[in-house]
């Protein structure tokens, strides 16, 4: 274990960097990476099929080799993995695909933009909650016909979170109706980033019912859907059977297999206006993406291999909150244990000081977390949270968590 380096208790103040930059800082910063919110474990599951895949002639194959019809049946096979293994029925469900989750979910919001223009809509109220991963709120503030709504859907407190679906449908019948010529779009996670809290079944559908009385579209992030804590897959928005609902949901791999960055974002979607818009928004950034990715995706998903890693991957998580939450009892710092995902937050309130000076004497260390005031989107801000990610080795976990505990004793 590195010898503790003493922390600057004059830190000075300064904004609080973006997630991205954050997670970027502690990969790239420290040794004991507990920041980025990909799986960092072994890939020996997957590593023949990775191989076979990577190298097969076709993915390097020109005209007039590879043929139209060739591409059709590679992305027939994809689409066809993608239902498959979250559960959507082609009939009702389409799906385009993506260079990642968040491309997928930019490419969302562009769309809601067009059907925004096309039904003649100059501004839209978007109803999301915060906490909530803080690229939401920048997407948001990228298109100026945007009105953001946050509204808080936990408490700040230490007890157990809960979502508040009353707050979500009264913030959406009340834009409707002070604003009726606006379009009204909610944004949802299930599980949640960063409090690993889920959605149920009937608060999708109550928020779905009032979405379609008020022509509103409804967005949900499903990125963690398969991977985390969880034993049964949430409720999705495209489960809710809801007929005539415009409604996207955003799916990318990167949160479940961790290649290094190396991953796919999926974007399915149903309703009667929105699917052109987000075909023409998905066309105009990219003509398609990596044909070597498809042929990987396309065959490890519906791989035996997959189903174990999935288990694999559930049951560290598990092992690792059990962990986390061993280590810390004693210390004063509590963790919020979340419900879904493979993200976790501790309580830090017992420092007497702010999570951005946390996470900088914790890089100091060789410790990388995530300061948790990053996801609050009002004027309060809690300062007192750190995001842990959980899909880690235990072995390697242990130890981070060892050395964290040594170096927040020292404050």
């Amino acid at each position: 274990m590195p010898l503790l380096r003493k922390h600057n208790a004059g830190f000075k103040k300064s904004k609080v960097i973006t997630l991205t930059d954050q997670e970027i800082d502690a990969a790239t910063k420290t040794a004991h990476d507990l920041g980025p919110g990909y799986p960092q474990l072994s890939t020996d599951w997957c590593s023949k099929i990775y191989t076979n895949c990577m190298t097969q002639p076709q993915a390097l194959a020109m005209p007039p080799a590879w043929t139209p019809r060739d591409t059709a049946r590679l992305d027939e096979k994809l689409a066809g993995s993608i239902y498959k293994v979250l559960g959507a029925k082609k009939k009702s469900v389409k799906i385009q695909t993506t260079f990642s989750g968040s491309v997928a979910l930019n490419r969302a919001m562009t769309a809601i933009v067009k059907l925004a223009r096309f039904i003649g809509s100059e501004r839209i109220d978007v109803i999301t909650t915060s906490p909530s991963i803080d690229i939401m709120a920048l997407f948001l503030k990228e298109h100026a016909e945007v009105i953001p709504h946050f509204v808080p859907s936990l408490s700040l407190a230490r007890t157990p979170f809960g979502l508040n679906i009353n707050s979500i449908i009264n913030k959406l019948k009340k834009c409707a109706k002070e604003s009726p010529k606006n379009l009204q779009v909610v944004l949802l996670s299930s599980p949640e980033n960063p409090t690993g809290e889920i959605w149920s079944n009937s608060a999708l559908k109550a928020i779905a019912k009032v979405c379609l009385y008020h022509k509103a579209v409804l967005i949900i992030d499903h990125c963690f859907l398969l991977a985390g804590v969880h034993k049964k897959k949430p409720a999705t928005a495209w489960s809710l059977g809801i007929n005539k609902l415009d409604w996207i949901a955003i799916w990318d791999t990167g949160k479940t297999i961790g290649f290094n960055e190396e991953k796919l974002g999926f974007i399915l979607h149903g309703g009667p206006r929105i699917c052109q818009h987000v075909i023409d928004s998905v066309n105009t950034i990219q003509f398609n993406v990596s044909r070597r990715q498809k042929i990987l995706f396309s065959e490890l998903l519906c791989s035996e291999p997959f189903k174990h890693h999935l288990a694999a991957l559930r049951s560290i998580c598990k092992l690792n909150l059990k962990t986390l939450s061993d280590l810390l009892r004693g210390t004063g710092l509590h963790v919020l244990a979340p419900k879904g995902g493979t993200l976790a937050l501790i309580d830090c309130s017992a420092l007497g000081i702010g999570d951005e000076t946390i996470r900088r004497i914790l890089i100091e260390n060789d410790i990388g977390v995530i300061a948790g005031r990053v996801f609050f989107h009002g004027a309060k801000k809690p300062t007192h949270l750190i995001r842990i990610a959980l899909a880690r080795e235990n072995k390697h976990f242990t130890k981070c968590v060892q050395l964290l505990v040594s170096v927040l004793k020292t404050i």
